[in-house]
Order: C-alpha cells, then sequence, then structure tokens
C-alpha cells in the first residue's frame, strides 16, 4: 500500500520536537547572557566607532559603523532574504534516459527564472531577426508561485485520500481529514464549523453535491468545463480544460477540489489552500512577463491556448536546458547572459527633478482612446486591445461586485485586508509578518518604484504612505502597503499595456491588475475604492494604485471657497484652491468640518469621515453634478473621495521611499495637514514611538524596557507616551543598539538613506545649497543599483516531488 506522503512516524516526529525545543531553550539562555552585562556608556561620534553587539559573534567589543554599514545589502532585503542561495541543482532524473521525467518539483522561483530566461536567450540566438514580442512562452502558476505545503500535498495524495469539497468547507471539516489520514501539514488555526461555503442540491450525493458557485470536485469540474454552453467561463476554464480531463494521460495532477471564490471566513490554512486551488484551477494566465534588471525592462507574451496550461515538467524548457550539458541553474548567472544577449525593449530615463502634471492627464477620453488602439497591428497587441475593451464597461456603483477580494480570515491577529486572496499563504507569510512586517514589503515598494522609473509613468506617494514618507523615508512598520496615486489618463494606459502581466524583480514576482469598472470615478457601495493593485504573489501584499480625475463630486468647501472668494486672502495660491497655512486657527474649524481626523487619532484616517476632507453634504447628488465646476478649479479626486488640486500636486518632486526613487506632490503638506490633522507632529502612534536618534518608528514597549533598564523606574501611563523620545540623548545609542539586536539591525540598513531624507527636509527650509531634488537625485547616483544580487553559497538540491 501506498504510503501518503504526509506521513511520518509518530516517534520520528517527538524526537524533532524535542531536538527543536532544546535548540531553542539553548539560544535563548546564549542571548540572555549576551545582554546581560551592561556596555561602556561613552559618547557617540557617528563618523568613528560604536559600541555594540556584534551581528555574527560571541563577543561584544566596538564595531566601526563603517564596517556595521557595509555588511548590509540591498537595505531591508538582508532581513528578508529567506533564499539567498540563487543556485540549484537539476534533478538527477533529467540525465538518465531510463528514467521517468518528474511530474511535480519543489517550487524554487530560482529555477523557474534560470530556464525561462534561458529558454528566451536560446530563441533568440537561433534566430537574430526576431524580437522578444515575436516570442511566446507556456505558463502554469505553480511554476510561479509557492503553492504552499499544504496544497501542493494534496496534489500528491491518492484519489481515496484527496480532500473533497466537503473536506474543505469549514476548519473543521478539514482538521477532521487531515486527522483521518494522520497528516503532517495541519492547517492553522482552531477549529470552526463554516456555513454556507457552498450551496447543495439535495438530489445528489455528498461528493457529487457541491454546484459551480464556490467549489467542485474533480468530476464536477470537468462536467463543468464541457458543458459551459453559454460560454460564461470559457475565458478562464477553456485554459484549464486539458489539466482536468487529463488529456496527456492517465494520472493527472489534481487537489481534488477546485475553489473558484474567497469563501466563507476560516483559519489561515483554509484560506491559504482557497487562494492556491483558484490558481491552479481557474485564474488565466498574464499576458506578458516583464524582466526589471538594472535600468532595463524586457517583455515576453505569455502564449494564451489552452494547450499551453503546461508545467516544467510538461512544457520541455527543462529538457532544452538539460541538453545544453549544464547541471545547475543559476538566476543570476542566467540573468546576466540575458542582459547581455537579448536587446531590451525598454531603457529607463535619467531621474528627472521634477515631473509636470498637466490638466488633461485628470480627463480621458476611452472611447476614441480605442478607436485608436484598434487600428494597432500584431497579435500581441490585438489580446491587449480586446482585454481593454472590458475597461469600457459601465455599470451603476451601487452594483458592481468587489473586484479585489481579501482572503476571509477568522482566530488570527492578522489583518486580512493586508492580503490579497489569491496570493495569500499562511505558511510563508506568518514567519516574516510576525517579526518584521517593514522588511516584507521592501522588496514589494522598491519593485513598484522600479517599474514606474523604468516605463516613466507619474505616480506619487499618497495617503498613509506620503505621511510615513515624510518622517523618515520609510514605510511605517505598522503598515504593509504602499499608497500610491496616478492620473486617470496613466491608470487607462497602466490597464493598457499592463493590466494581467507578471513582473519580474531581483528574484521576486509581482502581478499587475486593473479592477473593474474604472470608468465610474463614484464610490457609493465602497467595492471598488482601489482602480489597481501591484501584488507580491510570495505573500499578497500589494501596492495600492488610485486615480485621480475630474468628476462630478462636489469639492471640498477649501477649495470651493477660495475660489468664490479670493480677496479675502493674501496668497493668490488660495484662489487656486489652495489651502491656508497661514491661518491654523481658521485651518483647524475648516479642516474638522471637512471631515478631518481628530488630533487625539494622527495618522489614521476615518472611513467614516470619508478620510479626504470632505464632509457628507458635499457627496454627489442625484440632480447636481460638479464635473464643470471641478474642472475649472482644477480639482481631482479618486473614487475614495481624496481630493487634490492641480496647484497641490505639481511639479511633482524627486525624493526616495525605503531607498528607491519615487515622486511626491509638491505641496505635501498642505495634503497631510487636511488628511492627517497632527499626523506630522505626534511622535507616539499604533504603540509606537519615533527616535530621531535612529530616525526610526520602534515599538513602544521596547523603548520603556530600555529606560526602565538604565534610566531607573520611568513614570507609567501618558507620562511615559510624552517623555519616551525625550529621554534618551546620543550617549544612549551604542547601548540602546546592543541592548536591542532589531534596533542594530534596522539602524544598519537604513542610517544612510534616512541621514539623507533629513538632509532633504532641511533643504526644503532653505537649509544647504542643494534643492531636496538634487540632494535625492546625488545619493541616487550613487547607491541606486536595483540588479539581481550574485549567487553566494553552494548549489542545493531540486527535490522532485512527483
Amino acid at each position: 500500500m501506498k504510503q501518503s506522503p504526509f506521513r511520518v512516524p509518530r516517534i520520528r516526529r517527538r524526537r524533532v520536537v524535542v531536538a527543536l525545543l532544546t535548540f531553542l531553550t539553548i539560544t535563548a539562555l546564549t542571548y540572555a547572557s549576551l545582554f546581560s552585562k551592561d556596555i561602556p556608556n561613552v559618547p557617540f561620534n557617528s563618523q568613528k566607532d560604536l559600541y555594540a553587539l556584534r551581528i555574527f559573534g560571541k563577543s561584544r567589543e566596538p564595531i566601526s559603523l563603517d564596517l556595521l554599514l557595509e555588511t548590509k545589502s540591498n537595505h531591508l532585503e538582508t532581513l528578508v532574504r529567506h533564499n539567498p542561495n540563487r543556485q540549484v541543482l537539476i534533478p538527477s532524473a533529467y540525465f538518465d534516459a531510463s528514467a521517468p521525467n518528474p511530474q511535480l518539483l519543489e517550487h524554487n522561483i530560482h529555477f523557474t527564472l534560470g530556464v525561462y530566461l534561458h529558454h528566451i536567450v536560446n530563441a533568440i540566438t537561433q534566430a537574430p531577426e526576431m524580437t522578444l514580442s515575436d516570442i511566446t512562452v507556456p505558463f502554469h502558476w505553480v511554476d510561479w508561485v509557492d503553492m504552499g505545503d499544504i496544497f501542493t500535498n494534496s496534489l500528491l495524495l491518492s484519489a481515496k485520500e484527496k480532500p473533497l469539497c466537503a473536506d474543505i468547507a469549514s476548519n473543521g471539516a478539514l482538521r477532521r481529514h487531515v486527522d483521518r489520514l494522520d497528516l503532517v501539514h495541519r492547517p492553522f488555526g482552531p477549529v470552526r464549523e463554516a456555513e454556507n461555503d457552498f450551496r447543495v442540491d439535495s438530489d445528489e450525493t455528498e461528493h457529487d453535491s457541491v454546484l459551480p458557485v464556490f467549489c467542485m470536485n474533480d468530476e464536477g469540474y470537468s462536467k463543468f468545463v464541457a458543458n459551459d454552453g453559454r460560454g460564461l467561463f470559457h475565458s478562464v476554464l477553456d485554459y484549464v480544460k486539458k489539466g482536468v480531463v487529463g488529456e496527456r494521460g492517465s494520472e493527472v495532477l489534481s487537489p481534488g477540489f477546485h475553489v473558484s471564490s474567497p469563501g466563507n471566513a476560516g483559519g489561515l490554512g483554509l484560506s491559504t489552500m482557497y487562494g492556491k486551488s483558484y490558481l491552479f484551477s481557474f485564474a488565466p494566465p498574464p499576458v506578458s512577463l516583464i524582466f526589471l534588471v538594472e535600468n532595463l525592462a524586457y517583455e515576453v507574451p505569455v502564449k494564451q491556448e489552452q494547450s499551453q496550461k503546461l508545467m516544467l515538467t510538461q512544457n520541455g524548457l527543462i529538457e532544452e536546458y538539460v541538453s545544453t550539458k549544464q547541471y545547475t541553474v543559476d538566476s543570476a548567472r542566467a540573468m546576466g547572459l540575458f542582459q547581455s544577449g537579448v536587446p531590451a525593449l525598454k531603457v529607463a530615463p535619467e531621474l528627472l527633478l521634477e515631473k509636470e502634471l498637466l490638466e488633461d492627464m485628470f480627463q480621458f477620453d476611452a472611447e476614441q482612446e480605442l478607436k485608436t488602439l484598434e487600428e494597432t497591428q500584431g497579435e500581441y497587441e490585438l489580446v491587449k486591445t480586446a482585454r481593454f475593451k472590458r475597461f469600457l464597461e459601465t455599470k451603476p456603483a451601487v452594483d458592481q461586485p468587489r473586484h479585489f477580494n481579501l482572503p476571509q480570515l477568522e482566530h488570527t491577529q492578522l489583518d486580512s485586508s493586508m492580503y490579497d486572496w489569491r496570493f495569500f499563504n499562511a505558511e510563508r507569510t506568518l514567519p516574516l509578518s510576525a517579526t518584521h512586517t517593514p522588511a516584507l514589503v521592501h522588496g514589494l515598494i522598491t519593485a513598484w518604484l522600479h517599474f514606474a522609473q523604468v516605463y516613466e509613468f507619474h505616480s506619487w506617494l499618497a495617503s498613509g504612505s506620503l505621511l510615513a514618507w515624510y518622517w523618515n523615508g520609510l514605510v511605517f512598520p505598522w503598515d504593509s502597503d504602499l499608497d500610491v496615486q496616478v492620473p486617470v489618463a496613466t491608470l487607462y494606459d497602466l490597464a493598457h499595456r499592463f493590466n494581467n502581466t507578471l513582473i519580474c524583480h531581483n528574484g521576486d514576482v509581482y502581478l499587475f491588475e486593473v479592477g473593474g469598472y474604472i470608468q465610474t470615478r463614484e464610490r457609493d457601495n465602497a467595492n471598488n475604492k482601489i482602480d489597481a493593485r501591484f501584488i507580491d504573489t510570495k505573500s499578497g501584499v500589494y501596492v495600492d494604485v488610485m486615480a485621480l480625475s475630474v468628476s462630478g463630486v462636489r469639492a471640498p468647501e477649501r477649495y470651493t471657497k477660495a475660489k468664490e472668494n479670493p480677496e479675502n486672502t493674501d496668497d493668490q495660491d488660495l484662489a487656486n484652491g489652495q489651502s491656508a497655512k497661514e491661518d491654523p486657527e481658521k485651518r483647524d474649524d475648516q479642516d474638522i468640518a471637512d471631515g478631518q481626523s481628530s488630533k487625539e487619532d494622527p495618522g489614521k484616517k476615518d472611513d467614516q469621515n470619508l478620510a479626504d476632507g470632505q464632509s457628507a453634504k458635499n457627496i454627489v447628488s442625484a440632480n447636481i453634478n460638479y464635473s464643470a465646476q471641478n474642472t475649472q478649479l482644477k480639482v481631482y479626486n479618486c473614487r475614495n473621495h481624496h481630493f487634490a488640486s492641480l496647484n497641490e500636486l505639481s511639479p511633482l518632486s524627486l525624493t526616495l521611499m525605503n531607498g528607491a526613487p519615487a515622486y511626491v506632490p509638491h505641496k505635501f503638506w498642505e495634503i497631510l495637514e487636511v488628511e492627517y490633522k497632527g499626523g506630522m507632529e505626534s511622535m507616539h502612534f499604533e504603540s509606537h514611538v519615533y527616535l530621531p536618534l535612529v530616525h526610526l518608528w520602534v515599538p513602544e514597549t521596547d523603548v520603556t524596557t530600555y529606560l526602565e533598564k538604565y534610566n531607573g523606574q520611568f513614570p507609567e501611563g501618558d507620562a511615559r507616551q510624552k517623555e519616551s523620545s525625550s529621554q534618551l540623548n546620543e550617549a544612549d545609542l551604542p547601548r540602546m543598539l546592543a541592548f536591542n539586536k532589531r534596533w542594530l539591525e534596522e539602524y544598519a540598513a537604513t542610517y544612510e538613506f534616512t541621514e539623507m531624507h533629513d538632509v532633504q527636509m532641511m533643504s526644503r527650509e532653505g537649509k544647504g545649497d542643494e534643492s531636496p531634488e538634487e540632494v535625492a537625485r546625488n545619493y541616487l547616483d550613487k547607491n541606486w543599483n536595483p540588479k539581481m544580487e550574485p549567487t553566494r553559497g553552494r548549489s542545493r538540491p531540486l527535490r522532485v516531488l512527483h
């Protein structure tokens, strides 16, 4: 009898647990001894040495600051590189003519990248007259997304062992299924019986009872694909038919169930399985793959035919690679050969110090644009144009279904709004999010900003990300995404050129996707406030992209009153819709009237207050449309009713976010004062304290623990919050960094560009010889190098799963 791939002898599991507990205990005692001694309280000199704990050493001795900073690699990426070894050994079965080829391999994105890059270079080498747009590649989500151990192992189970829809209807059902098989990989979270995750027809048996509203078993799924007479799902399901019906042979890799929507609330493991099942069974392929390396971009179309939904073990790319007598796949080396042997489709321009925004960028005639696009020749462009047509559909906002769905999580402290449900992966996300949320999103942020730089589209930091930038040029440690805004004309350009595109950046993969009904610029049912997302496929965290446009929504009074009564102001800018910074008393009253959050809660927006400086009376009514007035005022808003004037936005100013080139509005402080009252003054928020000494937001509990240990008992309550940062001075820095290893790591990784951010902000106050934009560009010229890091260490074998 074939043993389940999940099954492990119980006695061995006990030994593993005992060994792990022993290791953790020894580690904890070691660190306790390291931190038990006092470090000399010596003056700190940032240009010389500092006393701190040596990160990788056992002794505590002075560390050269220069040496400390040299240990970082691409800033915060040193903290999140879970797989720095990019060299993978190809399974030996591919070199043995008598051995059958594997059906399923362990997921390794570097292996996928290396094999695909080799295939593209080989195609160009054999036919030099070809361009990248002439090459199309096969695709399967299994090769590009880590499906997780629970879902992957379900592919390997026998037909009798595979979970069916009834087994994944709830946490309890899945737990019972796992217990029956004595499976090692149990779902995360406690048991909970969920209801209505799928609809059941009483005339059918349990194994055939699920209708195609949430989940289908193998047999029902095959029938549904074959009998979809209405054609509603052909664009997606035809693509997966081959893998379901099993046209390649008797053995078909299938999880046993096929999920088409997020379902109801469940545990972390269940939500992970739902998303991965959708990718495996329903998700369409991307239109293209984009490889970003240094200042270059390479774009390759993806085959859309159903016959090309093939994994690497099926599509022949591995065999093509092996035919060159290479035994390892090195993604960094492959990228170097790719870069030298393939002409780039796009070269990044020189960074502009400022970017002007024009009025016509905030209006867009989609119908006219479509007529122009339909004249474009070429199969690849026709595919893009056909998909672009759906963005011209209009539908009342109250009837629009949600486009970007979230995992339905329960019994966890994770915020489900942080993740896209398709790519949420509890097995991969939890270890990172529990220890270092900013590191989790650092690669995401730099990839988006690099993408915007290479393709030259107008994008700027907005909302909470703009406030985070104001403090130190880094994302807030409690925040998990990036908020950016674009003009509506840019949104349509992105929809046509890049919708449903995979972007590969420094070994990570991101999906850019535009939401539905983007012609509707109202909010109403709040289902589609976000216009587009740039999603990290390994975790589900994302960049929110919101377009500003002229709309029929009434602008806030701070714009309309200034236009009606320009003689009451001393500043001509106020007449153009700019708020008055010079009159804080009058401004405070107006801000509150405009729906701004209270001073007691800086840095946090309240959707109930419309989160934008707009009062409820200003929402567009059925009889009044303010488009003409807003056009005259040059005032624009997104679908979440955040408003800004052209005068506040343009010209955009060059800066850095997490060490990557970014742009901020010309008068960012005007926008922040309205959206976040007190947010630029308060140094305490979300249980964190801002420490100017290290330019970082750190947990308040860490600061108070340090102060109680070294500066005596610290006052409780409000006094602790108000005085914690003022208790610290430069003499504390060496001792602080030794006291908390995470502070040391973050300080080492961010010191250079947080210092630069301070210089840039002082330049905005007229201090220094360079403009703020020149400060940023000079830093970027020396430090911005977005290329794939070279391979380190020895090769590691790629496991064959089936």
